[in-house]
C-alpha cells in the first residue's frame, strides 16, 4: 500500500458499517421447524407452486388436444364429424381440469389474504417481505392464471363453432402461448426464495 492510499478503520467508519437487518422467524430457526403464521404462509406458497405444476401439465395436455382438433378441422369440409365431436369432448375434460385448478388458485389466495390481515404479524415474515407484500405477489400470480383461464375457456367454447380455418389456427395459438403468464415465473421464484423453498444464491 502506497503512502498516498487512505487507510480507513472499517469498524469505526459509519459510512462503511454493514447493514444490519432484523432477524425474521425464518432466519432464527430451521425452515423446516417454522411454526405459527410463517409456517402456514410457507405451506400456502408450496401449495401454490404445486398447483402451478398441475396447471402446466393440464396446459400441455390441452396443447395436444387443440392441435389435434385443429388438424381434424383443417382436413375436413364438414362442420361437425364424429372425430371432431370426440376431440371436442376430450377438450371439455381438459377444461374441467383447468376449472379445478382455477378454483384451487382462488382458495389459496383467500387463505393467503386472511393471514396478511392478522394483527401482530412479524415484519418481515421471512427475509425481506411483509405479509401484505407476500399477499400482493401471491395475488398477482393468481390473477394472471385467472385471466389465462378465461382465454382457455373462450378457446374451447368457440373453436368448435367456427367455420373459418384462420380462426381455428388463431384459437390453437391462443391456447399454446399463454401471454397472460409472462414474468409470472419470476414472481413465483421470488416467493419460493422468500419462504425458503429455494436457496439464496
Amino acid at each position: 500500500m502506497s503512502e498516498g492510499t487512505p487507510n480507513r478503520d472499517y469498524k469505526k467508519d459509519p459510512i462503511l458499517t454493514p447493514v444490519k437487518l432484523p432477524k425474521s422467524p425464518a432466519a432464527q430457526c430451521n425452515q423446516r421447524n417454522l411454526t405459527g403464521a410463517p409456517r402456514v404462509i410457507r405451506d400456502i406458497v408450496a401449495d401454490l407452486h404445486s398447483n402451478i405444476q398441475i396447471w402446466n401439465d393440464i396446459h400441455t395436455k390441452g396443447v395436444d388436444q387443440v392441435w389435434k382438433y385443429m388438424n381434424l378441422k383443417l382436413t375436413t369440409t364438414e362442420i361437425y364429424t364424429l372425430e371432431l365431436d370426440l376431440s371436442m369432448k376430450e377438450m371439455e375434460l381438459v377444461k374441467n381440469d383447468l376449472r379445478n385448478a382455477y378454483n384451487q388458485f382462488n382458495l389459496l389466495e383467500n387463505r393467503c389474504e386472511a393471514f396478511s390481515k392478522l394483527p401482530n404479524m412479524p415484519s418481515p415474515v421471512f427475509f425481506s417481505l411483509s405479509a401484505k407484500e407476500i399477499y400482493k405477489l401471491f395475488g398477482e400470480i393468481c390473477e394472471a392464471y385467472r385471466k389465462e383461464s378465461k382465454v382457455k375457456n373462450f378457446v374451447i367454447e368457440n373453436m368448435a363453432h367456427t367455420k373459418d380455418n384462420d380462426e381455428v389456427r388463431f384459437y390453437a395459438t391462443c391456447w399454446t402461448w399463454p401471454v397472460n403468464l409472462d414474468r409470472i415465473n419470476i414472481k413465483m421464484e421470488s416467493l419460493l426464495i422468500e419462504t425458503g423453498h429455494r436457496p439464496i444464491t
